[in-house]
């Protein structure tokens, strides 16, 4: 078996996981109270679009 995806993957994560760390330290805590919001007025209606584009779309293309 060959080493280089095995070190490829790992390089990957590691990249990822520093990616993740640097995001963390850069930016403050988000409060709760705006968390909640965004996901009540921004993700949810955005979500409930999706599944009408989505559904609209299997309906008039895949009858």
């Amino acid at each position: 078996m060959p080493l280089w995806p095995i070190v490829a993957f790992a390089a990957k994560v590691v990249f990822l996981l520093c990616v993740f760390i640097w995001l963390r330290s850069t930016f403050p805590r988000i409060r709760y109270d705006r968390l909640m919001t965004f996901g009540w007025k921004v993700l949810l209606p955005l979500c409930l679009l999706n599944l009408m584009i989505t559904g609209a779309v299997k309906v008039i293309l895949f009858p």
